[in-house]
């Protein structure tokens, strides 16, 4: 290109995109990090070190200059003409273009780059200028705004709280639209937000204000359809809660003292004022607290369709962008990754975060919201408020974080007179009110509504007219209504509890002013109330929208939904995509459409909140899908996807039946990837799939009909030889302890051989073939061979293979570095594993990283230290097999180091019966006999061994393990012709410790093989041997002072034999 005009365009925000004459240049992850940083200097040259920095950050490769050479080389074959060497860096040629702006706002400024300082300020300037350019184009739309150009503005102030100028824009825009009950209410909000500033409104936007007054209706009630307050009758009286309300205070108290979370609970049943009693908790703590905290409030929705439910009033909607195919656990990760983070910045000042109506909280969010809660520091008091008995997950939170109940209880006779005096309702007579508080069941809420409607009319209450349940007497209000405003809200409860005034009108053909008049009255009468998304209400109780709803009886409420279902559809743009999807799905469901309609958007909607990580919602709507009896092809792809959904939520019975449904019609249809893919979800992942009762043997036979189905691979695209690689990988982990070791080294070959030939290569799917393949070479003299792989592994980016692939690998060098000898790598392996799981909720990878401390502890000498960690791992683990199973060998490590084997000999024996297929259990039990005494239980079971020349002692990770207990059992009871068979199977492990992991996690650590062959040498009677053999293991044991002293020990004892001799 030389001489030739470059026609090259380069935009940095998010993923950074290169395109030459329009048309997009494929470009590695490295690349595009290496194209930002010289982008980020453009029009001036970048210095090589400054690129540097910008790429690697922190992390720079020992040879980083000669990395960049090669990624600048790539780049130029790629592109020719579009870097060019300056001096000592580089810069882009003059003609092209760069772009730090375009692309999606919620995309942070070069993303490719590393987190550094100089990055940092390169970020604040380009949002800056992004801000700037989105001002500019809001303002310019202002003659014709948009419903775009309003998202825009609402954006910029979500941004910038305390910019008055964007606040003025923001109800200048909506009032250009139209909507100005939405721009008064914005600018209440810049009063508010302003004053945490210190700040007050300016005299324009006052006189704006003033404006939109004079042109609004101002009765009392007008606009509280964005009231913020948390309960819609939060200036009703309040009475007979001050235990309660003492016990937030000295909650909240306890809060700012320590600068730590805590949680309170407020449960009871439905109307015993929960709400209305965090509502006065609130409105005290802001009163007196200096300065006053934040206060947000979210509230859960029945059949929500928000991707993390009131979660999202929090952290947003959408998960940030990837730049891989993310799966499912990349899902989950970024998911939490986003709530901790959020979690944490509400947590860095004085904060209450009041979520309403937990008992609809999705489980999958409830587990988000408590590790987030367990890990942030600072002083946030969540509140929550739930029906007694109704929590989806009861104790997930309470468990976890120092926590408050307060549990309601209804009111006295006492107390429900008070209330009535408080209302200034003519006076009752004691008979009237002792009647009142048993019909009412001491329920404040019905009381409440009784009052209310006794005060406004100025009548005494008459007791003998009240119904004797609450659902009665709000149809008894109800049917006061006239039929418009029993249309409106009747239409209203058919969207749900929460709802939008325009989509009311548009459903129901009335006028929207008119339809805004009917719903301030009912605001006025307390029936409904506003929230803090503009233009939507809410009932002000659920049993008010049930009773609504179920007035409308079957035919009605079908129509109803038919016509709301209409309206959606004719407005794709109100709401977000999958919003849109899932809503109109439901509509028409319910509103009796046919089943091609409902099932596209329940599949559309399923298949985004899949991708979105929001797992509850998912499942609903592919629940809502498989209802509408689609054709078995579509049945199992639903099936597949609904058993992925059950297993990220962890309800493995349900998922275990959707995946073998799934596999039956796939196997039966010849749809082989769905079969493979289910096969994967079902019995893969390392024998943590969602079948978890599965033997080896089902998983085996699973595994290899779904291969089988596959055929052979000559003209596998890429996904299929993904695919294929995956489930070679885990039939080779399911014949770990059963099958054929050749066979496992075949298939763990083909595996990685598999992934290695696709071009581009695919990081994710070669670097978990890397690390499956480690279990083809456990022989000793792979050690080496097994860290490169792993370092392989660890040299990709984490965007490019998952962070939940990089603290495998983690882990994984953790345990080959103890191995190695090198405790001290160990540790660095297990903190860089901690360092990325505090950012991920994975609870078997947090419970795996433990027990590899567990094992450190047993090398460090501290024994006791070693135990506690043991059962607090077992704590991580659960009651799972797999933890369980590690606690006992744990224990029988740390036993037999305090002289007390003899404690695990019933264990062992149990394991030996239970699993007579992992040999190792009946080695570590002679162990446990010779040293506990009892030499005929250690005799039989050595010689259980020697009667097939040691034939079943397979080549498997426990090998070298029960390879050097026998080897101690042998010599501690004398048995020559153990020890002559023994020495050479374990001298190859000569210069390698003992160590056992047990379901990924630290098992067992038992010292310098050389110590084991030391001990055989002596009993054989080759006393040179036996002295360069302690020496040696003397030297490998040097900071590992427990088994250092029984080298010494054994040593000692076997001069002195000698010396006797």
């Amino acid at each position: 290109m030389q001489g030739e005009q470059v026609d090259a365009a380069i935009t940095t925000r998010g993923r950074t995109r290169l395109t030459i004459a329009g048309e997009p240049v494929a470009l590695r992850p490295r690349e595009r990090s290496v194209l930002a940083a010289i982008a980020a200097s453009h029009p001036r040259p970048a210095d090589l070190d400054d690129v540097i920095d910008r790429v690697w950050g922190s992390s720079a490769p020992q040879h980083a200059r000669n990395s960049l050479h090669n990624h600048i080389g790539r780049i130029r074959r790629t592109a020719p003409g579009i870097v060019k060497t300056i001096d000592d860096g580089y810069a882009l040629d003059d003609a092209v273009v760069v772009d730090h702006v375009d692309g999606d706002a919620g995309d942070t400024p070069l993303g490719d780059l590393a987190d550094t300082e100089d990055v940092r300020d390169l970020r604040a300037r380009i949002d800056g200028q992004s801000e700037a350019a989105l001002e500019a184009q809001v303002r310019a739309a202002l003659a014709h705004p948009t419903p775009e150009s309003l998202a825009t503005a609402r954006q910029l102030t979500d941004a910038h709280p305390d910019r008055e100028h964007l606040w003025h824009l923001l109800a200048a825009t909506q009032s250009a639209l139209g909507h100005r009950r939405d721009a008064l209410t914005s600018i209440r909000s810049a009063r508010r937000s302003l004053a945490d500033y210190g700040l007050e409104l300016g005299t324009e936007l006052k006189a704006f204000e003033a404006e939109l007054l004079a042109g609004v209706s101002t009765t009392p009630h007008t606009g509280q359809r964005s009231h913020a307050r948390i309960h819609p009758h939060g200036d009703d009286p309040f009475v007979s809660r001050d235990t309660e309300l003492h016990d937030l205070a000295a909650t909240w108290a306890a809060v700012v003292e320590r600068g730590s979370p805590r949680l309170a609970i407020v449960r009871g049943p439905a109307g015993i004022g929960k709400t209305r009693l965090v509502d006065e908790f609130v409105r005290s703590a802001t009163a007196t607290a200096t300065p006053a905290p934040t206060v947000i409030v979210s509230r859960e929705r029945v059949d929500d369709d928000r991707p993390l439910g009131a979660l999202t009033d929090v952290v947003g909607a959408s998960p940030a962008a990837t730049t891989v195919a993310p799966t499912d656990s990349d899902v989950g990760i970024e998911l939490q990754r986003r709530v901790d983070a959020a979690v944490a910045s509400i947590a860095s000042t004085p904060t209450i975060w009041c979520i309403d109506d937990l008992q609809w909280t999705p489980t999958d969010s409830l587990r988000l919201l408590t590790h987030a809660i367990e890990a942030a520091s600072g002083p946030l008091l969540l509140v929550t408020t739930h029906r007694s008995g109704e929590l989806s997950t009861p104790g997930l939170l309470d468990r976890r974080v120092d926590t408050t109940v307060v549990e309601l209880a209804p009111m006295e006779r006492d107390e429900v007179e008070d209330l009535i005096t408080a209302w200034a309702v003519p006076a009752t007579a004691s008979d009237d009110l002792d009647l009142l508080h048993r019909r009412t069941a001491g329920l404040p809420m019905f009381a409440s509504e009784i009052a209310r409607v006794a005060s406004r009319r100025g009548e005494r209450i008459d007791a003998a007219s009240i119904p004797t349940a609450l659902t009665d007497w709000v149809r008894n209000r109800l049917e006061e209504f006239d039929d418009l405003t029993t249309q409106v809200i009747q239409t209203a409860a058919a969207i749900g509890r929460e709802f939008d005034a325009d989509l009311v009108a548009a459903s129901t053909g009335v006028d929207v002013d008119v339809v805004d008049t009917v719903l301030d009255d009912l605001v006025t009468r307390g029936v409904v109330a506003g929230t803090d998304r503009p233009g939507e209400l809410r009932f002000a109780h659920v049993v008010v929208r049930d009773v609504v709803y179920d007035m409308l009886g079957p035919a009605r409420a079908r129509r109803r939904h038919a016509s709301i279902a209409a309206s959606i559809a004719a407005d794709p743009d109100s709401m977000h995509p999958t919003e849109w999807h899932a809503s109109l799905a439901l509509h028409l469901h319910r509103g009796g459409r046919s089943g091609d309609e409902v099932r596209r958007h329940a599949i559309a909607a399923g298949t985004a909140q899949l991708s979105d990580g929001a797992w509850s919602a998912a499942h609903q709507s592919i629940r809502l899908a498989l209802d509408t009896d689609p054709p078995d092809a579509e049945r199992a792809e639903l099936l597949a996807m609904r058993g992925r959904a059950e297993l990220r939520l962890q309800q493995f019975t349900e998922a275990t039946a959707s995946l073998h449904a799934t596999i039956d019609i796939a196997t039966r249809l010849g749809l082989v990837e769905l079969q493979g893919r289910a096969t994967l979800d079902l019995a893969g992942r390392a024998g943590r799939g969602a079948d978890t009762e599965a033997s080896d043997e089902e998983r085996i036979a699973l595994v290899r009909s779904a291969l089988d189905a596959l055929g052979p691979d000559h003209d596998d695209s890429p996904d299929l030889a993904e695919l294929r690689s995956g489930l070679e990988r885990e039939l080779a982990f399911a014949l770990l302890l059963t099958g054929d070791a050749d066979e496992r080294a075949r298939l763990l070959a083909a595996s990685v051989e598999r992934i290695e030939r696709l071009d581009p290569v695919r990081p994710r799917a070669l670097a978990l073939a890397l690390l499956g393949n480690r279990y083809a070479q456990l022989a000793p003299q792979h050690l080496e061979q097994r860290l490169a792989d792993i370092d392989r592994v660890l040299s990709f980016d984490e965007s490019e293979v998952g962070v939940e692939t990089v603290i495998a690998a983690h882990i994984y060098r953790a345990e080959e570095e103890l191995r190695a000898g090198r405790a001290r790598r160990t540790v660095a392996s297990l903190d860089a594993a901690d360092r990325a799981l505090h950012g991920h909720h994975d609870p078997y990878l947090t419970w795996a990283a433990s027990g590899w401390r567990v094992l450190v502890a047993v090398y460090d000498g501290d024994i006791e230290q070693a135990e506690r960690l043991a059962v607090e791992t077992m704590a991580i683990g659960g009651e799972s097999g797999g933890a369980v199973a590690a606690l006992g060998v744990n224990l029988t490590n740390i036993r037999l180091l305090q002289h007390r084997a003899d404690e695990m000999i019933d264990l062992i024996a149990a394991a030996v019966d239970s699993h007579p297929e992992i040999p190792a259990y009946r080695a570590v039990l002679a162990l446990c006999a010779a040293e506990s005494g009892d030499d005929a239980l250690a005799m039989s079971s050595i010689d259980w061994f020697i009667a097939t020349e040691f034939g079943n002692l397979p080549h498997d990770t426990t090998r070298s393990l029960a390879l050097a207990t026998l080897a101690h059992a042998a010599a501690s009871i004398g048995h020559r012709d153990a020890a002559t068979a023994l020495a050479p199977m374990l001298e190859p492990y000569a210069g390698q410790h003992i160590v056992i992991s047990t379901y990924g996690g630290g098992g067992a650590y038992w010292g310098p093989a050389s110590h084991a062959l030391g001990r055989l040498a002596g009993l054989l009677g080759d006393a040179v041997g036996a002295r360069r053999w302690f020496a040696r293991a003397a030297d490998e044991a040097a900071d590992a002072p427990a088994f250092l002293e029984r080298i010494r020990r054994d040593a000692s004892a076997m001069a002195q034999a000698a010396t006797a001799s």
